[in-house]
């Protein structure tokens, strides 16, 4: 993942075994220019996810923003911390659930400077299995984060089961997705796309959207025009640009 922050800086937010770190470069066409920061040091931190704010009119310009899940707290609780200092040096992390929710995306409102992730239950996992999508704000730069959305349950895409996670091929099973989408935010409004199964249908993407800054979402209309229910959507995602127009694709 690649993100533009102040001064022309690109940076790549990944996780390894040994924690959550990053790459950044100011000339991104070099490959050999580009210079490993750490974020996290921890053997448990998993998917991580970053954004940052490159808006010079945002409260909180230059701020680098960086979420995932540490599987040895609450079997995996969410967590997120933030750099203003193009990732030299990272506030203390911010634990904000106590027990498993996926780190599914972290994104923020360009206008407003508002950070929001995106998680999801997914309800124990395996096939067939039930998901439920989860928003998390903050309004202060990433100091506290408030759960302001939880969703209905619905099934989640798939057509066979390895092991925890439900797949989308089978014999043997491969391409692991729990229905996990895409957020994208500007001027308050939320936008988010995500993946979700319906009877002998194994997948189906559709998009939901919040006119309050992820409080209240609208109903989920179905993106994709599949009549045959065998074929399967999923893995979209969703980006939006400062000038309002947002764009989207899935597999």
């Amino acid at each position: 993942m690649r993100q533009l922050t102040p001064g022309s800086l690109w940076t790549s937010i990944h996780f390894a075994w040994a924690g959550i770190g990053g790459y950044k470069t100011t000339t991104p066409g070099d490959v050999n220019s580009w210079t490993h920061f750490c974020i996290v040091n921890d053997s448990n931190g998993d998917r991580g996810s970053g954004w940052s704010d490159n808006n010079p009119a945002s409260p909180f310009f230059g701020r680098l923003y960086v979420s995932w899940n540490d599987f040895a707290v609450g079997g995996g609780a969410l967590f997120a911390i933030y750099s203003t200092d193009n990732g030299l040096t990272w506030t203390n992390s911010r634990q904000i659930t106590t027990g498993f929710v996926r780190d599914v995306q972290i994104t923020g409102d360009y206008s407003t400077g508002g950070v929001y992730i995106a998680g999801m239950n997914e309800g124990g996992g395996g096939f067939p299995h039930t998901d439920t999508n989860l928003f998390y704000r903050s309004t202060d730069g990433g100091n506290t984060w408030t759960n302001t959305y939880t969703g209905p349950a619905f099934p989640g895409p798939g057509r066979c089961g390895s092991g925890y996670f439900a797949t989308m091929y089978c014999n043997p099973p491969y391409w692991t997705h729990e229905g996990w989408g895409e957020p994208a935010a500007l001027n308050g409004i939320v936008h988010y796309v995500y993946s979700a199964g319906a009877g002998s249908d194994p997948g189906n993407v559709y998009y939901i959207r919040s006119t309050d800054m992820g409080v209240t979402f609208s109903a989920p209309i179905q993106l994709n025009g599949d009549t045959d229910t065998t074929k399967a959507q999923w893995a979209p995602n969703l980006s939006v640009s400062p000038a309002g127009n947002f764009v989207r694709y899935m597999v």
